[in-house]
């Protein structure tokens, strides 16, 4: 399996997305803002991430726009969240 990697602030959702993760044995790296999240895309290798595209910081559409003009075709899933 590989690495996920995660782009949000921890919301109910998003503890019941790594507890399943975790639980199906990947290894997930988790992240709260759109900087933090820039850097580790640019030095690690993700299977997958999962990002909320309104993460603090770089937005997290803006992220993946970098992301892909940069060349990084992660698959990506834009968790999103209602207040």
């Amino acid at each position: 399996m590989g690495d996920i990697f995660n782009v949000a602030k921890l919301t109910n959702l998003l503890r019941a997305t790594l507890c399943a993760l975790q639980g199906a044995e990947f290894a997930v790296d988790w992240v709260r803002d759109g900087k933090s999240g820039s850097t580790a895309m640019r030095s690690a290798y993700y299977a997958a991430v999962l990002l909320n595209p309104g993460v603090a910081g770089i937005s997290g559409m803006e992220l993946l726009r970098t992301a892909r003009t940069s060349g990084n075709h992660v698959p990506v899933l834009l968790l999103t969240e209602g207040e």
